[in-house]
């Protein structure tokens, strides 16, 4: 069944919000809402029914609570709660409907679309919900588990679940909240989810709150709906009300999660090394593939990193003054390239900076312990003639500790010195993604030869932010012949994945820059219909702006379905943002 022709006929049992444009979402003022002269009364009246906090654009604290991570959504709501239990986050729901206001929601803050802010309404900052307990748990494949807060960050996380002692899928990025990482599928890219699978299949157990503010227990076969009177339903999760099925990967619309019971791995999170290899032409990519293609053993996982910025003097001189900057930032991948240079790799044909390639490599077998022994995985790369830059293992281990970029704090960590980021902020992002290619050739050629974002490009830096107005971009590619295997017949992701995946991101700190623009000129050309691929498919959690239908590409053959649960559970479209689950804004972005 074609999912475009249907969406229009499924779509209209929904009170669907009018398409905003984007443009606009920072011209709004509060003046502008017929709420304004009312806020005082709203804020008394809720404030009187919670225990957390409830911020008005009156109080001092209000432009810290609002602010979310990407600076170019800049939307205002009335009111800002600060839930500290679900009771709160169930009395602010009631309350949003009760008075006509829109609700939006945010545990970590990090989005690409702006989905956590809207302007007028209520807004929901679930920080305060951050519980960590690590427990035994019967109903845990290895018998320990974790309960969740969604307020919490995945760096406070890994503190009470330590990755020295177990594995938990978890963000790469470690200042991304629990609660959105989860709901959006949850893909940790360097190797727990090929062992263990996506971060929405480790729940045993949601804790949420639903669109008429009742309270709902969910597994796999039941949910329980408790309505705060004594009253207690249970029913099955199955058909067109298996609200299981639309949390695992599409959960943000279908209600807010307060609390989540998720498995813990009894074994080290086992480490990535990181390889420099040459991917100078198509050949290269094509070895690589076929390394990928024959082996259980090894995930492959691509980084490069640009700067388009010279950064800001003279902070930006000071990249490895080890005190003065964090442990894990860019200063390293800068570091490690002056390395490269001392094994003479520095000749006039050829630039490491611009030819070299981080290569992640992870022991998936599942008995590397802690480490990924370097040894094997650059003998089995050999062996399919992957060029590799330096092939001694223990310098291999020392740039691995220096090019650790695959977990980091923040997107702007990998490019800038704290001090030049208490400057800046933090900078506007926009990125396209296609994760269902069938190989690399399409993708080999883009990512060599593009104009501007290609490796092998003759534009100097200055003359690629100038045309394209981006600052600092990365590209990330995943060969992955294991995660495409997985069962989706209850997990809300696009089923159409493929053994390619790939990832471009750009920082840009004009918001008007063009960077958002070039970004899906490049995403078209690898998405038409002549390039070989399995789907459309595209990471939720990365999500973008395009031409294709945003149900298509996340959800794909589900899409229909998870129309129909939110017709069940959320008919009136409660929990609606930029690409939910019965949105009709295609076009929803900040730029």
């Amino acid at each position: 069944m074609d999912v475009l022709n249907i969406l229009p006929s499924i779509l209209i049992i929904f009170r669907l919000i009018p398409p905003t444009d984007a443009r606009d979402l920072c011209d709004f003022s509060l003046e502008q809402s017929s709420k304004h002269n009312n806020i005082s009364s709203l804020k008394s009246s809720l404030e009187s029914v919670l225990s957390g906090i409830v911020i008005t654009q009156w109080d001092a604290q209000y432009e810290e609570f609002r602010a979310i991570h990407n600076p170019a959504c800049c939307q205002k709501p009335l009111l800002i709660v600060r839930p500290v239990d679900s009771q709160d986050v169930s009395k602010s729901v009631k309350f949003s409907r009760q008075h006509g206001l829109p609700l939006s929601v945010r545990s970590g803050g990090h989005s690409y679309t702006c989905t956590s802010l809207k302007n007028g309404g209520i807004h929901l900052d679930l920080r305060s919900l951050n519980r960590v307990k690590l427990t035994n748990a019967k109903r845990s494949s290895s018998g320990v588990a974790v309960i969740l807060g969604p307020g919490s960050t995945w760096r406070r996380v890994l503190e009470y679940v330590p990755p020295e002692k177990y594995t938990i899928i978890h963000g790469q990025c470690l200042e991304v909240g629990v609660g959105g990482f989860i709901l959006g599928g949850g893909i940790n890219a360097l190797g727990a989810t090929t062992m263990y699978g996506f971060g929405a299949e480790q729940v045993i157990t949601y804790k949420l709150v639903l669109a008429d503010g009742s309270f709902a227990t969910v597994d796999k076969d039941h949910i329980q709906i408790s309505y705060g009177n004594g009253s207690i339903t249970t029913i099955r999760s199955s058909g067109d009300r298996d609200l299981w099925f639309g949390l695992r990967g599409a959960g943000s619309s279908f209600g807010i999660v307060t609390e989540f019971l998720y498995t813990v791995h009894k074994r080290p999170e086992t480490l990535p090394i990181t390889i420099p290899i040459v991917l100078e032409t198509v050949n290269d990519f094509q070895n690589l593939e076929k390394a990928a293609a024959n082996t259980k053993k090894y995930l492959f996982t691509a980084y490069t990193y640009k700067r388009y910025n010279k950064g800001i003097f003279p902070y930006n001189l000071l990249k490895y003054n080890l005190p003065y900057t964090k442990l894990l930032a860019g200063k390293h991948f800068i570091l490690a390239s002056a390395l490269l240079r001392l094994f003479g790799l520095n000749s006039p044909s050829f630039d490491p900076v611009i030819a070299m390639t981080g290569m992640t490599v992870t022991d998936v077998g599942g008995e590397s312990g802690r480490h990924t022994d370097p040894v094997p995985a650059i003998r089995y790369l050999k062996s399919y003639g992957v060029r590799i830059l330096i092939g001694l293992p223990n310098i291999i281990k020392i740039l691995s500790f220096l090019t650790n970029y695959a977990y980091i704090g923040n997107y702007e960590d990998a490019f800038l010195t704290p001090q030049e980021q208490k400057i800046t902020g933090n900078l506007n992002i926009a990125g396209v993604s296609l994760y269902a290619m069938k190989d690399s050739l399409t993708f080999a050629d883009v990512f060599l030869h593009h104009p501007e974002f290609g490796q092998l490009t003759s534009a100097t830096p200055e003359k690629v932010k100038t045309i394209t107005g981006c600052d600092f971009c990365w590209w990330a590619f995943l060969l992955d012949n294991h995660m495409r295997f997985r069962d989706f017949s209850r997990i809300a992701q696009n089923p159409g994945q493929g053994p390619f995946m790939w990832d471009l991101s750009c920082l840009f700190m004009d918001k008007n820059a063009r960077c958002p623009e070039e970004l899906r000129k490049l995403k078209h050309r690898l998405s038409r219909d002549i390039v070989p691929k399995v789907s459309q498919y595209q990471y939720p959690n990365t999500p973008s702006c395009e031409d294709i239908d945003f149900g298509v590409r996340y959800w794909g053959s589900h899409y229909p379905q998870l129309l129909r649960i939110k017709s069940a559970w959320d008919p009136d479209n409660v929990f609606h943002h930029c690409h939910s689950v019965g949105s009709a804004e295609q076009y929803c972005c900040p730029y």
